[in-house]
Formats: structure tokens, sequence, C-alpha cells
């Protein structure tokens, strides 16, 4: 039950007989339920209004603790009673509603004020139905409580504030006499739709704590109403926030008001009769009220890639019965099961990105798996992503086969969508491969630099005629620990002249210590990310090649020497670039 601090309880009858305009006024006409009126200059209609929700922000006198006055219109078919969403979160019986008739048309009152996080929002409603068109007016008094102050200001006149909600209401009209009410074809339950949500934008940060949660059905039908899921969490165990039209409105409010510096997710679906259909996608929003919220707990994510293997042919006719551990059959024939077994290989060097948003999404941010084929992202904004990877960097362009955990889309592609809340650490967040065919073969080739690397080019062995590489590193000059941030990455990108027959690019590197000529032995091998017209690219720090700790105790210059060596599908060397040495490392002062 909400908290209640004033209660108009009287039944009053006020009789206005003659309609009010105000030549200097600003119109709210709505086409879809012909209705009108009016509101004071310095007001603003917010936007991301809809047919059956529209918020005006209304002017204020300054210097006082009064933060923000405005109006919610709302629309909703069918209500009954016609009354303020603002009242369904209240016990029966503990509003008291006030008849009233302005204007010649019939108003019911209702009139509450709540607190929540130091903010008071003391709010009176005004409600009229036509036909089973209900309109309610919904005017807010969002106040700061004086206490929160460290000097506070004048309180606000509430009584002044006020006297403008009886003006507004007194220039509603129905255009032509009445509401015009749209035909409304009620859906059948097997053809429902996923909602597409509109408002409060997806990672909008709002300072309202009773937000108006707006969406639109993508049909001419209608459903019977429609089940809204808010909450904290972003799996949604916790339904405490959730509630439901029992109506085709597109439109809802929290029964209570919000948490203040707050992440919320919500989502929308269809209903009708107890039948629940396709859920929208989530949407975030943060509450910041007060303007003075920090950054929340930031979040993390972590998961592992690897090679499914399955020992029977995907096209094996008989099948065994029973499969053996690692095989299922679904629509691929003999398929690997998308669950890591004992002795399958992880997938070492390869990209796995992460951007903000709905999916499909392949970035900003990136990392590489390690021996282990693990990834972590850390540091995280609590909110929606997406995981993206993509199999070409296994089995290169003219590879086959597909993901088993997650199954992807077009071009190899593998998407996950992630939620993350404040200060959660998500795992499990695991893709897996699989080459048809029987078991995979491992995904990075025993692959060793030149016996002795030169940066002479003669001296580089090229079986494909004009292979030749175009390399492009930055930064060229690398701080590197003891003071420094040492996630600055290193982006390393190479195109190839002649990529005919090549199936992938090794990256190779070790450190060259420029004082003394030693040199640290060569990685095992990173596999670049194929970009498509023979390019190839990766990102790395410098904590992902070996012997970083040798280097930092010796404190000396250093160049990072590498060499790039493409690859034939199976792994077969096909040339060798030069070894390049055009990257300082220098120690942090």
């Amino acid at each position: 039950m909400k908290k209640i601090r004033t209660l108009f309880s009287l039944l009053i009858v006020l009789s206005f007989l003659a309609a009010c305009t105000f030549p200097t006024w600003l119109t709210y006409t709505n086409t879809a339920y012909s209705f009108q009126l009016q509101y004071p200059p310095g007001g603003s209609l917010v936007p991301g209004a809809t047919d059956t929700s529209a918020r005006i922000q209304l002017p204020i006198t300054a210097g006082t603790n009064l933060v923000e006055k405005y109006l919610d219109i709302a629309v909703q078919v069918g209500a009954s009673p016609c009354e303020s969403p603002l009242a369904e979160g209240y016990t029966p019986g503990s509003l008291t509603p006030t008849a009233l008739t302005i204007n010649g048309l019939s108003w019911v009152r209702e009139s509450a004020s709540e607190g929540a996080a130091g903010s008071f929002f003391d709010w009176t409603a005004y409600s009229t139905v036509s036909g089973s068109v209900c309109v309610s007016l919904t005017f807010v008094l969002h106040s700061h409580n004086p206490g929160v102050y460290a000097t506070p200001p004048p309180t606000f006149n509430a009584g002044a504030e006020s006297l403008i909600f009886v003006s507004i209401v007194n220039t509603f009209e129905w255009l032509g006499g009445s509401a015009v009410t749209p035909t409304l074809v009620m859906c059948p339950t097997a053809s429902l739709h996923a909602p597409a949500l509109l408002a409060p934008a997806d990672g909008a940060v709002i300072s309202a704590l009773d937000p108006t949660l707006t969406w639109e059905y993508p049909d001419s039908c209608v459903p019977q109403g429609y089940r809204i899921d808010l909450s904290t969490d972003p799996t949604f165990a916790d339904t405490s926030l959730s509630g439901g039209t029992g109506n085709p409105s597109t439109s809802w409010g929290p029964a209570h008001p919000l948490a203040d510096c707050t992440t919320y997710f919500w989502k929308v679906a269809p209903i009708n009769d107890i039948t629940l259909g396709p859920a929208s996608g989530v949407f975030v929003f943060h509450t910041n009220a007060s303007g003075t919220c920090g950054p929340e707990t930031p979040a993390s994510l972590s998961g592992q890639v690897w090679l499914d293997q399955c020992s029977v042919a995907m096209d094996a006719s008989p099948v065994p019965s029973p499969l053996p551990a690692g095989c299922v059959v679904d629509s691929y024939g003999v398929d690997a099961d998308g669950i890591h077994q004992a002795g399958e290989p992880y997938v070492f060097g390869m990209a796995v990105n992460l951007g903000p948003g709905d999916c499909p999404v392949g970035g900003p941010m990136s990392t590489t798996t390690d021996s282990s084929g693990a990834f972590a992202f850390t540091g995280l904004t609590p909110g929606k992503y997406c995981l993206n990877v993509n199999g070409v960097s296994i089995v290169g362009l003219g590879g086959s086969g597909h993901w088993t955990l997650v199954p992807g889309g077009h071009e190899a592609n593998s998407y996950r969508s992630i939620l993350l809340g404040p200060g959660e650490n998500l795992t499990g967040q695991d893709f897996a491969w699989y080459t048809e065919g029987g078991p995979t073969p491992t995904p990075v080739p025993t692959l060793v630099p030149s016996i002795t690397p030169t940066l002479v080019p003669s001296f580089t062995p090229t079986v494909v005629p004009g292979l030749a590489f175009n390399p492009k590193v930055t930064p060229n000059v690398y701080p590197y620990m003891r003071n420094c941030n040492p996630g600055l990455p290193l982006d390393f990108s190479v195109t190839l002249s002649n990529p005919t027959g090549v199936g992938g690019v090794v990256l190779f590197l070790r450190w060259k210590n420029q004082s003394t000529g030693a040199e640290i032995p060569w990685n095992e091998g990173l596999s670049m990310n194929p970009q498509g017209h023979g390019m190839y690219h990766t990102a790395l720090t410098l904590l992902q090649i070996p012997g970083l700790s040798d280097l930092t105790r010796s404190g000396a210059k250093a160049w990072l020497e590498y060499q790039f060596v493409a690859t034939g599908a199976q792994g077969n060397p096909l040339g060798r670039s030069p070894v390049y040495s055009d990257v300082t490392l220098t120690p942090c002062k």
C-alpha cells in the first residue's frame, strides 16, 4: 500500500457552466481519441508521446523545494473504473473519489501524496469517460524534502502551484461532442506478437521516479491486455514491481515510486485470458532524480570457447545406437552436443567482441581467448550488451562448420544477448564450434617462426606466388609497466597482396632488449581475425605477450619483434613475412 500524506475525502459537486479558452495558451490535441485541452505558456510536451500517453511539463515558481510540476495524460479503453493509472496501486477504499462537473462534463477527482528517497510526489487526478474511452489528467507536484538540503530553500506554496489544475481541466473538450472510439479487433491468441518498446528509451537516464512506460503493438488487432515486467534484476526473478494493464492500453506506470540511483530492466508481453504472447526485447533505464548519482558498481562477464567434437559422421546411416558421448541427433544429422567433454580442445587466441545494446553488435570492446579458451570483460557499466564471436577465426574463409553453442547465423557469426546488473559477475557465457565430418582439428596450427628470423625479405620462404604482407601496427612507441597502465591495446593488421588459398594468418611476437640484444622466446602463435579481402586484424595488450615480467625487471628499452605466417585451410604454412622490429617499448617514468 502506498504511503498517503494527504487524502481528499469530501464529495463535492462543482459546476462550471461555460467553457474556458485562453488565447495565449498552447493546445494539445489527441486526434486518435478526439479530444483536446490547453496548457499555459512555458509548458512543453515531453518527446515520446503516444496516442494513449503524454506528459506536459508545466512552469513552476523558482527558488523553492519544488523540483517540477507536470501533467500526465493517459487514455484507457474499457477501463472500469475510469481512474488515473497512479490509483491502481492503492488498496481498494483507501482513495475516496470526488465527483465533479466541470465545463458540463462529469469528472472523478482523486488525490494523494507519496514519498520516496527524499522526494515527495503530490498528485491530483481528474478522470472522465465517453463511451469506452477513459481519459485521466494527473497533475503531479514533485518536491524535495527540505531536510536533504544543507541550507533548505523556502517551501513551495502548494495552493498557488495547484490553481492551474482546474483551469487546464476546464479547457478539456471532446472533439465532435464525444469520444471517437477506434474499432478494436482482438488478436487471436495464437497470433500474438512481441510489442515494440518506446519509452523510457533504452539506456535512458530519467529524473522521474514515477515514469510512464509506453510501447506499441505491431498489428491492426490488439490483445486483451499486457503484462509488464519491471525489475532491478536482469533475470526478472523479482516480480514485485511488475504488473499489467488489464486492457489494450499501451502505457503503464509502477504502483510505487522507484528508487533513485538505480538501474531498471523492463519488457512487455501481450496477454489474452491467461495466455502470454511473445515478450518484447528488454530495455534498460537508470534513475537519477537527485542529479547526484555516482557510477554504479561495475559488472563483469566471462566464458570459454572450445571445439566441439563427435566421432560419428554427420550423415552416418544407420545412426549408431547408443550414440557415443558428445554426440546428438538434430537438424544437422549426427551433431556435436554443445557440452564440453573431456579432451575437447579449447580455442586459443580467438577474438571475442562485446558491444552495448541489442544484438547483432560486433564491438567496440574486444579481447582474445587464452590457452584454456577463457575470456573475460571487466569494469562494465550495468546494462545491456551483445557478445559476438566469428567461426571464420577458427576455420578460415573457406572452412566449414557451425556453432553448437550458441547456434549462430549469417557468415559464421554467433551472438549472446547479455543483461548485467550492478556488481554482477556473469560466468558461463560459452561458445562451442563444430567442424562437420568427425573429430575437429586443433584450431591453431603448431607453427614456429623461422629458425633464424631475419629482416631481409629474401630469406623469407614464400610458397604462394605474389604473396606479400602489408602490415600496420599502432602505436609504434609503447610505454610499459611500472607506473603505466598495461591495458593499452596494441593493434595489429595485415593485408595480403594475394590471399588465394589462404585460410588464416598466425601472428608471432617476442621481446628483444635494445641494450643487450637478449631475446625472449617467441609466443606460441596467435590466430588473427579475418576482415575480408585479404585483411586480418587482432588487438592485444602487453600482458598477453610472454616474458613481460622479465622485461619489466630489467627496466630496459626493447623492440617488439613480430612476424606473420599465412596458412592454408589445414594449417600448413604458405608463406612468412619478414620479422619486423618497428615497435619500441620504453619504460615508464
